[in-house]
C-alpha cells in the first residue's frame, strides 16, 4: 500500500486491518489529512499494537486498534486541531442521528 493509491482503497485497507466497520470514518480521515498521513498513522497504530497497545485515559482498559488510530490522529501536532474537531463533530452528529431512529 502506498500514498499513490486511491483514497478509498487506502481507507478500506486501513479499516480492514484495524477491524473497523465504519469505513466512512476512515475515508474521512484519509480525505481530511492526506493519504500519506493516514498511512503513517496506520503504521504507528500497528507499532503501538505490536508493543502491547495503549491504555485509555482511565488506564483500566485498552482502546480498539481504531481507537489507537484516532488517538494518534488527535495528538499529532502536524494535524490542525480544527480538522480533528471537524472529524469529531461529524462523528457525534452521526451518532445522534442514529440514536433518534
Amino acid at each position: 500500500m502506498c500514498a499513490d493509491d486511491d483514497e478509498r482503497v487506502i481507507a478500506r485497507y486501513i479499516a480492514r486491518n484495524l477491524n473497523e466497520p465504519k469505513i466512512v470514518l476512515i475515508e474521512r480521515v484519509v480525505r481530511y489529512t492526506s493519504r500519506q498521513k493516514a498511512l503513517d498513522l496506520f503504521n504507528c497504530t500497528m507499532d503501538v499494537e505490536a508493543a502491547g497497545g495503549m491504555k485509555t485515559i482511565r488506564g483500566d482498559t485498552r482502546p480498539t486498534p481504531c481507537g489507537v488510530f484516532l488517538q494518534l490522529l488527535k495528538t499529532d501536532k502536524n494535524i490542525a486541531k480544527d480538522m480533528v474537531k471537524e472529524l469529531s463533530s461529524h462523528r457525534r452528529e452521526k451518532i445522534k442521528s442514529l440514536s433518534k431512529k
